[in-house]
């Protein structure tokens, strides 16, 4: 039917869409897991997405006791999980329309950068038992790592295609799984 991928009217408007998402014109092939493996770029998403997704999960897991560990109350710790979750969700949808118009890579950049940030601020509003610090983390952090789950698959996607998105992305999420839990 002569039809391409996302509405575009002409091969043009499709190469000149690939490349500002991230993938530098080359989603316009489909590398398999065999090629994707071979390739620098799919070692740095990975080891960026574990580095980034250490914190993440020990957040999630931990941080209710960690604040109540430092004498915050327990409706405290709750709020803080909760402004957290809630910035979480809502920036996935602002990370989903960044990655639609600037590099993913850039975008992944600025969530690491921002994870990191948030984490810092916990920590020392901890430090000095600062309670609009630790909401100030949960915004901050929330915003920022709710990026990880929305730009992933869209780096995967613009690097090595769209047709094995699914293969690439599960092996490496179950690689990734194994290692946040260890």
């Amino acid at each position: 039917m002569d039809l391409l991928p996302d509405g575009a009217k002409n091969i043009e408007e499709l190469e000149s869409a690939m490349k500002s998402a991230g993938g530098g014109g080359k989603s316009t092939y489909a590398w398999s897991l065999k090629e994707a493996f071979k390739t620098r770029a799919l070692w740095v998403l990975r080891f960026s997405e574990l580095i980034a997704g250490i914190p993440a999960v020990s957040v999630v897991v931990d941080l209710f006791s960690y604040i109540t560990d430092e004498w915050f109350s327990a409706v405290a710790a709750a709020t803080i999980l909760s402004i957290n979750a809630a910035s979480a969700s809502v920036s996935r949808l602002v990370w989903g329309l960044l990655s639609e118009r600037y590099n993913v890579r850039y975008c992944l950049s600025i969530s690491y950068f921002g994870g990191a940030l948030g984490l810092l601020i916990l920590l020392i509003g901890l430090k000095i038992s600062y309670w609009p610090m630790l909401c100030m983390f949960g915004i901050v952090y929330g915003l920022n790592v709710g990026g990880h789950v929305v730009l992933a698959p869209v780096a995967i996607a613009g690097y090595f295609g769209r047709e094995f998105v699914g293969t690439i992305r599960g092996v490496f999420m179950a690689i990734l799984t194994s290692s946040l839990a260890v």
